[in-house]
């Protein structure tokens, strides 16, 4: 999950055209993150990429980034699904 962190930083720096992450969004916080790359508007306008979206980022706390155990298998292969549905959504509709 930390690919769509690090696409959703690199997304606002294209954004914003500069190459460097301002210090205020070295953060976790996707929601944050997504705001601030303009592309909010247009994944709110697609349901069911909001809806994958939404399960994410709700997911991405600090008790998945420091997961001690392994998942299961099935809910690893979930998982690698819809994060690569958002990663190519996200690298298609950065500016």
């Amino acid at each position: 999950m930390r690919i769509v962190e690090c696409i959703l930083k690199w997304a606002v720096t294209c954004n914003r055209e500069d190459l460097r992450l301002p210090q205020e969004l070295e953060t976790h916080d996707w929601d944050r993150l997504l705001s601030a790359t303009g592309m909010k508007r247009s994944l709110e306008s697609q349901p069911a990429m909001h809806a994958v979206y939404s399960e994410l980022a709700e997911r991405w706390g600090p008790e998945l980034r420091y997961l001690a155990k392994l998942p299961r298998s099935e809910d690893t292969k979930r998982l690698y699904e819809k994060l690569t549905v958002l990663y190519g959504w996200i690298e298609d509709h950065a500016v």
